[in-house]
């Protein structure tokens, strides 16, 4: 199983397209999507979990309990012009998360959250979603294909 990043929503349905003609199976993993892009997508890989945000941080934030953002806040060196608006990250963590997310992205900054979580803590959708891939990855190998 190899993992790639399709760069922009937009692209997801080429790129599996693109994997699917090569003859291998595709799972697609993205932001809620509007219907037509949907359609698009699902007509190109063998499977699409999308779960119901715009964007992944904004999954993390409201699915995961208040105590794990409060407890990563205060494992952060803070950048100082986050530090500005949020002097107290923990008392705000959702908002000043956020931020630190997007500053963050592509950086490792939701990765280095999730790590620190418990199993518990983890959004479901996410804990889902690798339960599942899992059991088609395995099914796949089972099978040869």
């Amino acid at each position: 199983m190899c993992a790639i990043d399709a760069g922009s929503d937009s692209q997801v349905a080429d790129l599996g397209k693109l994997y699917r003609d090569l003859g291998k199976k595709v799972y697609a993993i993205c932001d809620k999507q509007n219907d037509e892009a949907k359609i698009a997508i699902e007509a190109q890989v063998d499977r699409l979990f999308m779960h119901d945000e715009h964007d992944f941080e904004s999954l993390i934030l409201k699915n995961t309990p208040k105590e794990a953002l409060e407890r990563f806040c205060k494992t952060l060196l803070w950048p100082p012009h986050l530090l500005k608006i949020y002097p107290d990250p923990a008392a705000e963590a959702a908002a000043a998360l956020k931020k630190y997310f997007d500053w963050s992205k592509g950086n490792w900054g939701i990765a280095d959250f999730l790590a620190q979580c418990s199993e518990a803590e983890i959004p479901e959708w996410i804990r889902k979603t690798c339960e599942e891939l899992c059991i088609l990855c395995d099914s796949s190998s089972e099978t040869g294909i």
